[in-house]
């Protein structure tokens, strides 16, 4: 005869593990904390009156790590005896809280008045992935963030940035100041003739419209470059300094801008 099952005993091993969870996330760093305890505690803000560790448990054993969890389309996680649609919805908006976030710091009222500051905020808001990706800051006469935002279609070995539509986008803005940013997902961020030349027209571009491009920033993991810091805006793309910078730093692929006539597209392969 098996023996009965001490229901008080259980109950009192999970009396305060909630409260336990909570204490951990607030007082310890977030990321050293098990991965099961996390989607627990994830868990128990969408199921509050439920045991949520056997399910947690669940997810992680079918999809591997929390990444895995968080990345999984609705239908799959519904495969999970006790994921519903609440609980599929919860866990795929938790994957775009990131996004969410770093958009919203980024629109957030602020000044850039040095370059220091345009590269902590750029580090801040802008997450690396497998793939370029293209950005422009709009800021005012007194350095106030008008726009931050992404364009372009990027691949892993290509992006397409249209100068015709980056051009009707910021003129929709009271701009005094461009700054551009680009991605390298990895390696050196070291510019490419391309992308001096590239830099070098979009510098005549604005000027033509009263607007000063501030720099044009190649942020990698690794680190970043500034045209600004490495005297390459405007006129100082003609000097000697610019030809010594081609003969013994562009040692790199980088981006190669190719200018199409049909779509006025400037194609970036790396």
């Amino acid at each position: 005869m098996e023996p009965k099952k001490d229901v008080l005993n259980d109950k009192n091993t999970h009396k305060g593990h909630r409260h336990r969870l909570r204490n951990a996330f607030n007082n310890t760093d977030v990321v050293t904390m098990p991965e099961h305890q996390v989607l627990e505690l994830m868990l128990s803000f969408i199921l509050p009156q439920k045991d949520v560790n056997p399910l947690a448990h669940e997810l992680l054993n079918e999809f591997g790590c929390l990444t895995n969890v968080l990345e999984a389309s609705p239908d799959s996680l519904k495969r999970i005896k006790g994921v519903g649609d609440v609980v599929a919805s919860f866990l795929s908006f938790c994957s775009k809280l990131p996004e969410i976030y770093k958009h919203s710091k980024a629109n957030f009222k602020r000044k850039l008045n040095t370059p220091a500051q345009i590269i902590d905020f750029l580090r801040s808001v802008i997450e690396f992935t497998s793939v370029e990706k293209f950005y422009y800051i709009c800021l005012s006469t007194k350095g106030d963030v008008l726009c931050f935002k992404k364009m372009g279609t990027g691949s892993i070995t290509q992006l397409y940035v249209n100068n015709r539509e980056l051009v009707q986008q910021i003129l929709k803005y009271p701009t005094h100041t461009i700054v551009l940013c680009h991605t390298h997902p990895n390696g050196a961020p070291v510019p490419s003739e391309e992308d001096i030349d590239f830099t070098m027209n979009l510098c005549e571009l604005f000027d033509s419209l009263s607007i000063r491009l501030c720099d044009h920033i190649i942020l990698s993991p690794d680190g970043y470059f500034s045209f600004f810091e490495n005297k390459l805006l405007g006129s100082d793309l003609k000097t000697e300094s610019f030809n010594k910078l081609k003969m013994n730093m562009l040692f790199d692929k980088g981006f190669i801008y190719h200018s199409t006539k049909d779509n006025n597209n400037k194609i970036v392969k790396s």
